[in-house]
């Protein structure tokens, strides 16, 4: 079996595992901690510069990219915990409403689909590091899961990403299918 084969075994394994955590967490937290990430990094990718310059006028870094990279990670973790605030908050309320085994069961679903997204956004980003792309390379060619991973990492970082392209979600996840079949069929 080669490395394509154990990252999409290793990969799949990590998603189920912290699926699980959903069981425990519920649907409302994990819906609300999901979009606080993805929500996060999609805001946190767009306007990380303004809130870096921001920071820089405060605090004076050299870096430009520490500047961006600050930026980044505050408004990321605003959004975050506000998304986790506002999950207590529904909990409160719904908790009177016995969702019992509903909750649990989208709980799981929930969890495992912010668990890839967010395994897609870390993954994209390693791809773009220039001493990992003979790794990553390889992996684009053989891995099922890998170019659908950086295809929804790509999708959920790249600022102007549906401005350059002109696709639309459904187009995205269309040729990330076409390009799953094209690696189950070699």
């Amino acid at each position: 079996m080669g490395v394509s084969v154990y990252f999409d075994i290793i990969i799949t394994a990590i998603v189920i595992i912290l699926a699980f955590k959903g069981l425990f967490n519920g649907f409302v937290r994990e819906f609300c901690s999901a979009v606080g990430i993805i929500g996060g990094v999609l805001i946190a990718s767009r306007y990380n510069m303004i809130v870096g310059e921001w920071i820089n006028n405060i605090i004076k870094i050299e870096s430009q990219t520490l500047v961006n990279l600050f930026g980044f990670m505050i408004i990321l973790a605003f959004i975050w915990i506000f998304a986790l605030i506002i999950a207590e908050v529904i909990l409160r309320f719904v908790r009177f409403i016995k969702l019992g085994v509903f909750d649990k069961i989208f709980g799981v679903i929930t969890s495992g689909i912010k668990a890839f997204l967010v395994l897609s956004v870390i993954f994209f980003t390693f791809s773009k590091i220039n001493f990992l792309s003979n790794f990553t390379s390889k992996l684009q060619d053989s891995s099922l899961l890998y170019p659908f991973m950086i295809n929804i990492g790509d999708f959920i970082v790249k600022t102007d990403f549906v401005r350059e392209t002109g696709e639309t979600t459904s187009s995205l996840l269309e040729s990330s299918l076409k390009e799953m079949n094209n690696n189950i069929t070699e």
